[in-house]
């Protein structure tokens, strides 16, 4: 009996010997795995990927906008006196020399009167002398001492006729009135602002777009503008300027300058503008972040077969993410678009994304 007890435990120390060794064997086999696949991981530099594809972009970039006056002129007086009419008011059109307000001038017409019979007596007295020198009965000297009065005295009356002329305030330009400071029976000094004025032979559309768009307008480049309250057809102008920094928004402002000499379209008025898109903009693209070097110089990694390959390309700005590509890839290829810095030509990959 002692004997077949002594046995059942042997039995169960060899079982319980077996499953600790059987336990043992398996952790081992576990930890060798696992350090196999991180010595394998290890050989193998870690990449996201991408692939090379065709870019197709919508055949328009549209923006809303507003219209702006290119040239703003401010009529300054030159007088002093009391204003006699100021008839037109901020928002009317004026056409170029139509008069705005007139300024008393009486005591500057009173001196132009007496001028004038100044002018008119010297004129008589020069006839006169002219006539007496024919019979000799004045000299020379006294003919031209003649003259010599007639002249001062036609300059006298030019000159006050050029001042009065100042009493009549006329606009310079066709536009609308953007401002009036003066009123009927209200007294005006020298260096005062009479008027404000926008010149609209010629109008700005000023609109705002986002950095990715911003490359796309370049200066000459026509612009279609539609939507413009009251006018049918649609309208087009030239990019005069592109921002190079941003507004307080992150976007950057682009000032398209177009024909108005009909005059149609008032500062303030709102539209929208169309840029086309020419269709050899559809080409292959890349993001930025895949080149590895300077965009004179550019190296990409295509991935094939799980290893990478390092290869020279040829490209140009898309916008500020983004990359053409001219030569050097085709539609399909894998290429690396993180972990470049660590990769060379041969280096095996292992790709994170799918």
């Amino acid at each position: 009996m002692k004997l077949v007890k002594k046995f059942f435990y042997i039995v169960i120390a060899f079982i319980i010997l077996f499953f600790a060794g059987y336990k043992i064997y398996s952790n081992k086999v576990s930890i060798d795995r696992e350090l196999m696949e991180i010595m394998e991981f290890v050989n193998e530099v870690p990449v996201n990927v991408y692939t090379v594809k065709w870019y197709g972009l919508n055949d328009s970039i549209v923006e809303n906008g507003v219209f702006e006056s290119i040239e703003q002129v401010n009529i300054v007086s030159e007088i002093s006196g009391r204003v006699l009419e100021a008839n037109y008011n901020k928002g009317d059109y004026v056409a170029r020399g139509t008069t705005l307000a007139s300024v008393d001038n009486y005591v500057m017409e009173q001196e132009l009167n007496v001028a004038r019979i100044n002018l008119l007596n010297r004129k008589k007295d020069l006839e006169r002398y002219r006539s007496l020198l024919e019979h000799d009965a004045v000299t020379l000297q006294q003919v031209e001492m003649s003259k010599l009065a007639y002249s001062q005295a036609l300059a006298a009356v030019s000159t006050l006729e050029k001042e009065i002329a100042k009493y009549k305030i006329q606009s310079p330009v066709s536009g609308y009135i953007l401002s009036k400071e003066i009123d009927k029976g209200s007294n005006v000094m020298p260096g005062q602002m009479l008027y404000s004025i926008s010149a609209l032979d010629r109008i700005n559309f000023t609109f705002l777009v986002s950095q990715s768009t911003l490359d796309r307008y370049k200066k000459g480049d026509s612009v279609e503008i539609s939507r413009v309250t009251g006018v049918e057809s649609a309208l087009f102008g030239k990019v005069k300027g592109v921002a190079v920094s941003s507004e307080i928004s992150g976007r950057y402002r682009v000032v398209v300058e177009m024909d108005n000499r009909g005059n149609n379209i008032k500062p303030g008025m709102t539209g929208v503008a169309k840029l086309k898109i020419d269709s050899r903009d559809s080409r292959l693209i890349i993001p930025r972040s895949a080149v590895y070097g300077s965009l004179q110089n550019p190296i990409v990694f295509i991935i094939e077969n799980g290893y990478a390959k390092a290869t020279t390309i040829s490209v140009e700005s898309a916008n500020q993410k983004e990359l053409y590509v001219n030569n050097g890839l085709k539609e399909g290829d894998t290429i690396a678009i993180s972990g470049i810095i660590n990769l060379s030509d041969g280096y095996k990959v292992k790709v994170l994304n799918n």
